[in-house]
């Protein structure tokens, strides 16, 4: 079971329209998401520059062209190496696209998508068909989330059933068995899942290595390399990733001063806090905050920390 600390707090779309596009653009330098998991599915495409993902227990190096389908509940983080990136992720919840109880298509797909009983790739290669018919997809939802007209739900949810019409045609929907809850793959991942809610939930707090160990009934050197092989990282690198990432959501979300955000998020330094989190996100807090508040639109506020399409629709960010 997944850790319920862990579960992102934000609201995904609204629940007239539950659907959230995230962008990370080229002048977003470095961008670190932390793990966590949600209920919605998240399905990402890189257009440009490099992106290395942790999905589960498995790590990807996502490039130009690649699509990664992320399944409701799944464990995963994401981050932008030195260089930058463009890509996109679609968040929506699995019974956006539910039909009538009963009902065929409910059945064989829609039923089994909702509880976690469908299985499809997580990575679609670049250069695939599969990863041409899902990219053809992403587009159109990401054109039509963005054109703010009222009957944008109806237009993204045909090109979400197009995706899994083509999905279906190329074979890549079977059935998936339950998970056993006491293989060994699924205990670590509850191990794993353990000691990610234990730093989410304490994060701002100055806790060593030393105490963060014992609580685990590690010794600070296992604990140490235990953290770096699960997770691909540090400890320092995790928690200075997850700080500045819950700065991210404050500076976006407040009006708080960079100081007091700094304070909030376990930071006792602000001129380290502004350092950290200019090589993290590549651009500084008020540089942040400025450029990822879009302005409203047509009467609308946009969801904070999501910025505006530069380019005509269809041509994603």
């Amino acid at each position: 079971m997944n850790a319920p600390s862990l579960r992102e707090r934000r609201r995904h779309g609204s629940p007239e329209y539950p659907v959230e596009i995230d962008v990370t653009c080229e002048k977003m330098r470095q961008k670190s998401v932390p793990y966590h998991w949600h209920n919605e599915l998240e399905w990402v495409l890189v257009e440009r520059g490099a992106l290395s993902l942790t999905i589960g227990a498995e790590r990807y190096d996502g490039r130009p062209g690649d699509v990664f389908l992320i399944r409701s509940g799944a464990l995963h983080e994401m981050h932008v190496p030195p260089g930058g990136a463009r890509y996109f992720a679609v968040l929506f919840p699995p019974e956006l696209l539910a039909s009538a109880p009963g009902d065929a298509l409910q059945l064989r797909y829609f039923g089994p998508l909702a509880a976690g009983r469908l299985r499809f790739p997580t990575r679609l290669p670049a250069g695939g068909e599969a990863a041409a018919a899902l990219s053809a997809a992403l587009r159109r939802v990401y054109a039509l989330h963005f054109c703010g007209a009222g009957g944008r739900l109806l237009g993204v949810k045909a090109a979400l059933l197009q995706a899994f019409y083509d999905l279906d045609r190329l074979g890549l929907l079977s059935p998936a068995e339950p998970a056993d809850p006491g293989s060994p793959a699924e205990l670590r991942a509850g191990r794993q899942r353990e000691v990610l809610a234990y730093l989410e939930a304490h994060y701002a707090e100055p806790l060593s290595l030393e105490e963060l160990a014992a609580r685990f009934h590690f010794s600070p050197k296992y604990f140490s390399a235990y953290f770096r092989a699960n997770f691909g990282q540090t400890l320092t690198q995790y928690r200075n990733a997850l700080r500045v990432e819950q700065a991210a959501l404050l500076l976006l979300a407040t009006d708080g001063k960079i100081l007091d955000i700094a304070l909030r998020t376990g930071f006792d330094n602000v001129g380290y806090f502004i350092r950290l989190f200019r090589r993290i996100m590549g651009v500084s807090p008020s540089q942040y905050r400025s450029r990822m508040r879009p302005a409203p639109r047509s009467g609308e506020n946009l969801p904070h920390g999501r910025e505006s399409p530069s380019l005509p629709p269809g041509k994603p960010v």
